[in-house]
């Protein structure tokens, strides 16, 4: 839970921004692309520092490396609040804070899976798999209130508060916690399978995430644009589908529990997604497309299960710490930068949401593929450590 716990707050910092975005917009006249960029920036600084952190996470422990990463997030919202009329000034402090939340990234999954016994893995790391749509909802809900009252400032300073709570809590309860302290291991040593293992792990997450951030990004506008839905409609198939992905990937865990491999979930739920893609943008009913979307966030909520405990399963908890989750986090973070920008690059070119649909559907398709290969090499690993 602590892990999970941590994370919500590292999503809520990122996710916080969106909801008062069109309040920035109009009282501060960012330029939209900068403006664009408070959001990407976050997956800027973890695709070319996740790696770093992961090493430096092995030297510094998980304890110390979390210190840090409350400052760097207290430290970005502070200047958020003192300029926030400079552009430069917002972008370079949510730069500040996207640093805080790619060590979180790293440090969380191997908190749960450290923590937990053996057979509670698969449910810690189920657990931690909902830090995102955790974060993102409490940033939505406090959101809605604030916005009504065209501010925005309030929800920053409650990123503060619980960023102070969450670092007193830390210091106080892990003090003395061995999973927490510096592991001297040096180098990870690996099989060259299980890097390729790894390596393939994170492409896959890359394309998931690619397609995902793409779809929940432009849900909205989609929703408007071609299903002449007003903005204040389009949240509710967005809220249905990120609370699933809240429930699915609590299921996904007991899914892995109970002997379901983490590549056939995954494989499973990009498979889906998939077809969601395919299908929805050619859509006249308005109810199936609303039960197509809510399936897709269940199945949004059983990929990222079996692609955090990919490391744990095939390395071993004991090797499944920083340097592997950087490897990993690379590939996520790839993905997240990629998908918002990529897909109108797409529209434009094909002119239809429904070419899209068909473009993004076979990048989900594409990992489905990747995640069955993947499969294959795992059963030529040495016996994996969970079953």
């Amino acid at each position: 839970m602590l892990a999970l716990g941590l994370g919500a707050v590292a999503a809520y910092h990122q996710f916080k921004l969106p909801p008062v975005l069109p309040l920035l917009l109009e009282r501060y006249g960012y330029d939209r692309a900068v403006a664009g960029g408070f959001m990407g920036i976050y997956a800027a600084v973890g695709l070319a520092l996740s790696t770093l952190i992961g090493l430096t996470i092995e030297r510094r422990g998980l304890r110390r490396s979390l210190m840090v990463s409350f400052a760097f997030l207290l430290a970005g919202s502070g200047l958020s609040l003192i300029a926030p009329s400079e552009a430069i000034v917002m972008l370079i402090a949510r730069g500040i804070e996207g640093l805080g939340f790619a060590i979180i990234a790293i440090v969380a999954p191997v908190l749960a899976t450290s923590s937990a016994t053996r057979q509670h893995v698969p449910i810690a790391i189920a657990i931690f798999a909902a830090w995102i749509p955790a974060g993102q909802l409490i940033a939505s809900l406090l959101a809605s209130p604030i916005v009504a009252g065209e501010q925005w400032r309030p929800l920053w300073w409650i990123g503060i508060g619980i960023t102070l709570c969450a670092a007193a809590l830390v210091w106080r309860r892990t003090a003395h916690a061995p999973n927490l302290a510096p592991r001297h291991h040096g180098r990870l040593a690996l099989l060259p399978a299980q890097w390729a293992g790894l390596v393939l792990n994170a492409i896959v997450f890359m394309l998931w995430s690619t397609e995902l951030f793409a779809f929940y990004t432009w849900m909205a506008q989609f929703l408007v644009e071609q299903r002449g839905l007003t903005l204040a409609a389009s949240q509710w198939p967005y809220s249905l589908s990120v609370a699933g992905i809240l429930v699915f990937s609590i299921i996904g865990g007991f899914l892995l529990r109970r002997g379901l491999s983490f590549t056939a979930m995954m494989a499973l739920g990009l498979a889906l997604q998939a077809a969601v893609w395919f299908v929805v943008p050619w859509l006249e009913s308005e109810v199936l497309g609303l039960i197509l979307v809510a399936l897709y966030g269940a199945a949004s909520g059983i990929t990222p299960t079996g692609l955090f405990a990919g490391p744990a399963i095939m390395l071993g908890p004991e090797k499944a710490r920083g340097t592997a989750y950087g490897v990993l986090m690379t590939g996520r973070n790839s993905g997240v930068l990629l998908g918002p920008v990529l897909l109108p690059f797409v529209h434009d070119w094909l002119g239809s949401w429904g070419r899209i649909g068909l473009v993004f559907g076979a990048i989900a398709a594409l990992a489905t593929v990747l995640a069955l290969v993947l499969g294959v090499l795992v059963r030529r690993l040495p016996k994996p450590v969970i079953a």
